[in-house]
């Protein structure tokens, strides 16, 4: 039987890919994953990796608005501090 993977198993492997690889690289592993869910908009993990490898790409304004987004989303508050971290990156 064939499965898809979850979508927090293809964020987690893009992160994973991303470590070893570039940030560029994780990014476009998560451009393919907008393609392929609908639902991703509501998911907050999708955008506080998504913005950390903004980040990490150079891309700080784009990053801003991904990661206002992820705290939007968030209802744990330990996860929510940390987001609100990177306003000061």
């Amino acid at each position: 039987m064939l499965t898809t993977p979850s979508m927090g198993a293809s964020v987690a492997r893009a992160v994973a890919i991303a470590r070893v690889t570039d940030a560029a690289t994780g990014l476009r592993l998560l451009g393919k994953m907008v393609t392929a869910e609908t639902t991703l908009d509501v998911f907050q993990t999708y955008h506080a990796v998504r913005a950390a490898l903004l980040i990490e790409f150079g891309d700080t304004e784009t990053a801003r608005i991904t990661r206002d987004r992820a705290i939007d989303l968030c209802t744990h508050p330990p996860s929510r501090r940390s987001l609100e971290e990177l306003k000061q990156h």
